[in-house]
């Protein structure tokens, strides 16, 4: 094929987002060409010039995304860190329920998560949780959790941010959160 359909295009850029963010500032335009010539080599786009315009598209839209990451915390993205959790979420109707695990992409108060895809509803989900875990593990910091992609419409950069009203809505957050996941698993 000489054009890469919606799925292909998502892989390419999540790969030049993945390899992007894990040379960090050693990132150039040397760094570039090899990742361009691996793409080729793999088969991962279509052969001679006719790659021309996903590899194109894959960059700007990975630039996008970086380019709102920095806007946002600057350089401190490289920094982000894994924020640990351990939440004991009340249920009126049965025993707590312990919630253990991690939240990456922490920057200060923020969580930051860069995706090549198009965002949704589920990204909003995912951070309104991630917000709700991070203010019940910390209720002294004001958390916002922000989610960088593909836009729903077009294909330009989104940009959705989630913060709780107060810490004090965490756990009732948390509580709709651990029911939805039990009536999920019936």
């Amino acid at each position: 094929p000489l054009d890469l359909d919606a799925l292909q295009k998502w892989k390419v850029a999540d790969e030049l987002l993945t390899h992007r963010r894990r040379l960090g500032t050693g990132w150039d335009v040397d760094a570039l060409a090899r990742w361009d010539r691996a793409q080729r080599r793999r088969g991962a786009v279509p052969p001679l010039a006719f790659a021309e315009k996903s590899l194109a598209d894959a960059g700007d839209l990975v630039d996008g995304i970086l380019t709102a990451a920095a806007a946002l915390v600057g350089d401190a993205l490289e920094q982000a860190r894994l924020a640990p959790v351990d939440v004991l979420v009340d249920r009126p109707d049965s025993d707590p329920v312990r919630v253990l695990g991690q939240v990456d992409g922490v920057v200060g108060g923020r969580a930051v998560s860069l995706t090549a895809s198009r965002l949704k509803d589920r990204d909003l989900l995912a951070a309104w949780v991630k917000a709700a875990l991070l203010s019940a593990q910390d209720p002294t910091q004001r958390w916002e959790v922000v989610t960088i992609g593909r836009g729903r419409k077009g294909d330009g950069v989104g940009v959705e941010r989630v913060a709780l009203r107060s810490p004090a809505a965490a756990a009732e957050v948390l509580s709709v959160a651990v029911d939805l996941h039990r009536r999920v698993q019936c």
